[in-house]
């Protein structure tokens, strides 16, 4: 192997190592959700009015991290969609309440 294929090689074992830690948004996002939750709610208690940030910054990360799942995954955009932590979610949720 070349020394630049080297160097690819690491930095994409750091990014990769990267990707298993939660953001700041996920970590707030995850420490306020309690039981079942509609996006209206989060959104509220994060003090965040612009809902495609939220779901950018927010819920599309916490969900394809494996930290929160939906109520209805069959229907992603129901009106009645809630979100709930999952196994890891609480994991990571206890991390934090410990941490503080």
């Amino acid at each position: 192997m070349s020394r630049r294929s080297n160097n690819l090689l690491a930095i994409g074992d750091q990014n990769d190592h990267a990707s298993d830690h939660a953001s700041v948004q996920v970590e707030k996002l995850v420490s306020i959700l309690t039981g079942e939750m509609g996006r209206s709610d989060l959104q509220s208690l994060l003090s965040i009015k612009n809902r495609d940030y939220f779901r950018t910054d927010y819920l599309n990360p916490a969900i394809s991290n494996g930290y929160v799942e939906l109520t209805i995954p069959d229907k992603p955009n129901s009106r009645n969609q809630k979100y709930r932590l999952t196994a890891k979610g609480i994991a990571l949720k206890n991390s934090i309440t410990n941490n503080q």
